[in-house]
């Protein structure tokens, strides 16, 4: 799923990655894990975070295509499934865009306030 990042110059950015992986220890995904499927996705979402917020809005425009930025991304999301027998293979951006983000921030006694009864 889309993310929404900060990268390391100020500049949020949305991004979408996609993660090419083989399950080479089902028992230690099984075994480790509650829902196997989200426990990737959520590694991966990580990885992508951690590596993207590392980079510039400039160097990312530029390096989006490139093999170096995949392998990073690769690399960091094979370092965080490692642990759970999942390997790899590729992970690359399909949407990677500038963007604003708008907040509505609601306290729990607002949010109920809100709801009306139908």
């Amino acid at each position: 799923p889309s993310q929404t990042l900060l990268t390391s110059d100020g500049n949020v950015v949305a991004v979408t990655a996609l993660i090419v992986f083989e399950v080479s220890d089902v028992a230690a995904l099984v075994a480790h894990t509650y829902e196997p499927d989200n426990t990737v996705e959520d590694i991966a979402q990580a990885a992508v975070h951690d590596v993207l917020c590392q980079q510039s809005w400039d160097l990312l425009r530029n390096q989006a295509h490139s093999r170096a930025l995949h392998t990073l991304l690769r690399q960091e999301a094979q370092r965080g499934l490692k642990p759970y027998g999942v390997r790899v293979l590729r992970v690359n951006l399909v949407d990677l865009a500038p963007c604003h983000v708008i907040r509505l921030m609601q306290s729990p006694a607002e949010r109920l306030d809100s709801v009306e009864e139908v």
